[in-house]
């Protein structure tokens, strides 16, 4: 994407955040407010993913006869397909998004958790790096990346992943959970059983979710 209008500082954040609102994904607003975090738009992005949470949208199967043609559609194919567990075919579409935007860190991301599903834990690393390097307080990819490294066996690293991302949102589950792994495999059993426990009165299903990701 071009810089902006000079005349105009908030014309790229309308235009991104009038492509969010057509995704209408958590990950796409999650985006928006990675990138346009002081933007007068972020405040209603945040609005918009107070709703998603209230009611989370149904998975959706891509169908086979669907052949996206553009950046926007690629991406939301990748998310439908990660979401419904075909994570090769949504790191191709990822990957193809990155071909066509080097800076996409929601794509990264994206690829990185993929990949770090699949276990193909050095390329999920080093997709979560960028990302983060792009987006230094994206959350989604500092949860992400504290997942890699808790597969790594990064007990160190991937505590301080998660100690970030909550740092930015102290309710996210799958952080206080990774985090609760990562200090009880570090010897702090106390401390990670109260991230857990903590986790788990904010998500009840996470320790299936982290079992389906091959971390118990």
């Amino acid at each position: 994407m071009n810089s902006g209008n000079k005349s105009d500082p908030e014309a790229e954040a309308r235009r991104d955040y009038d492509e969010a609102e057509r995704l209408g994904t958590k990950q796409a607003w999650d985006d928006f407010i990675a990138k346009h975090p002081t933007s007068t738009y972020a405040e209603l992005a945040r609005q918009q993913l107070t709703k998603l949470a209230a009611e989370p949208p149904p998975k959706t199967t891509p169908s086979k006869d669907e052949k996206p043609d553009d950046l926007a559609s690629f991406y939301s194919r990748g998310q439908r397909y990660a979401l419904n567990g075909d994570f090769d075919q949504a790191i191709k579409d990822f990957t193809e998004v990155i071909r066509r935007d080097p800076k996409h860190a929601g794509a990264l991301n994206d690829r990185c958790w993929a990949r770090a599903i699949t276990n193909e834990l050095k390329g999920a690393l080093a997709d979560c790096n960028e990302a983060i390097r792009i987006a230094p307080d994206y959350v989604d990819a500092l949860d992400s990346r504290g997942l890699v490294n808790l597969k790594l066996g990064k007990l160190s690293a991937a505590i301080a992943d998660y100690d970030a991302a909550l740092k930015i949102d102290p309710k996210l589950a799958s952080s206080l959970y990774g985090r609760g792994l990562a200090k009880r495999r570090s010897g702090n059993v106390d401390g990670g059983n109260s991230d857990i426990d903590a986790a788990k009165a904010i998500q009840s299903n996470i320790a299936g979710e982290f079992a389906s990701y091959g971390v118990r």
